[in-house]
C-alpha cells in the first residue's frame, strides 16, 4: 500500500468514526505512533483532519467525498461515457432529473442537451457550470455548504431543499455496491443526500464502473428496494441481477 492509499483510508476511517484517538488509529492501521502522527500532520496541513488533545476528527472546513472530481473524471473516461450514454436513454422529454456529483454521472451531460423540456437539479457546481451554455435546459442549483474537494454543495440546506422536490428519475454514483444492502458511501454527508434523493425519485439509476463493484462497503446508503437499475460494465454481482444493465 502506498502512503497516498494509506492516507485516503485513514480519512475514510476517521469520517466513519467521527472522532478517534491517535493511539487507537495507529493500532487500527498497525503503524507506530510516530508514523501515525506524521500521517496526521500531513492530513491536518492539507485541511482534511482536525487535531485536539490526542484525538482527530474530520475537518469542519473540508469534507472528503472520494477525491477531487476533476481528477476522477479522467479515470476510465471511455467506460464512464459508455455507462452514461446508456443511462441517458432512460430519460423522457419534459423530465425533472437529479444528477449527483459523481464523475460517471457527470458524463451524462454529453448525451442530454438535445432532450426537449429537460430540467436538471444538482448539487454539483461542475454540472451547473457544464450546463451553463445550454439555455434549453432548466437548471436548479441546490445550495448548501460548499465542499471544495468535490466541488459540490452538501449539508442540511441542501437536504432541506431536496425534501421539497420530486424527481422523475435520479442518476447517482456510489463508493461501492453491496450484494446484501445496496450502495454505500465513504461520507456521511454524501450518504445523507443520496438517501433523501432516493426517497423522492420515481426511479433511481445507479451508475457504477467495475471498481465500485469491487470496493469494500462503507456507509450503507440506498437499499436494493429503492434501486431501479444499476448500469455498469461489470458482471460480478449475482444477487439482484434483474436490476443490472451491462454495457
Amino acid at each position: 500500500m502506498t502512503r497516498k492509499e494509506r492516507l485516503d483510508k485513514i480519512i475514510k476511517f476517521v469520517e466513519e468514526k467521527n472522532k478517534i484517538s491517535i493511539n487507537d488509529l495507529a493500532k487500527q492501521f498497525d503503524l507506530s505512533p510516530i508514523t501515525m502522527r506524521l500521517d496526521i500532520k500531513k492530513l491536518a496541513s492539507d485541511g482534511y483532519l482536525d487535531r485536539s488533545h490526542g484525538y482527530v476528527s474530520i475537518s469542519k472546513n473540508k469534507f472528503f467525498l472520494g477525491g477531487r472530481l476533476d481528477t476522477r473524471i479522467e479515470e476510465d473516461n471511455q467506460i464512464k461515457k459508455d455507462i452514461s450514454r446508456k443511462a441517458s436513454e432512460l430519460i423522457n422529454p419534459g423530465d425533472l432529473i437529479f444528477l449527483d456529483d459523481s464523475s460517471t454521472v457527470f458524463n451524462i451531460i454529453n448525451f442530454i442537451t438535445t432532450i426537449p423540456g429537460l430540467t436538471v437539479a444538482t448539487h454539483s457546481l461542475q454540472v451547473m457550470y457544464a450546463l451553463r451554455n445550454y439555455p434549453q435546459i432548466h437548471i436548479i442549483g441546490l445550495g448548501g455548504t460548499f465542499c471544495n474537494t468535490d466541488q459540490a454543495f452538501i449539508g442540511e440546506t441542501t437536504i432541506n431543499t431536496l425534501r421539497n422536490m420530486k424527481f422523475n428519475i435520479s442518476f447517482m454514483g456510489c463508493w461501492s455496491i453491496s450484494e446484501k444492502t445496496g450502495t454505500t458511501e465513504t461520507s456521511n454527508s454524501s450518504s445523507a443526500i443520496k438517501k433523501v434523493v432516493a426517497s423522492i425519485s420515481n426511479k433511481n439509476i445507479i451508475l457504477a464502473t467495475e471498481d465500485k463493484i469491487k470496493n469494500k462497503p462503507y456507509i450503507e446508503t440506498i437499499k436494493w428496494e429503492n434501486i431501479t437499475k444499476v448500469i455498469t460494465n461489470s458482471e460480478i454481482i449475482k444477487e439482484n441481477n434483474d436490476k443490472f444493465i451491462y454495457v
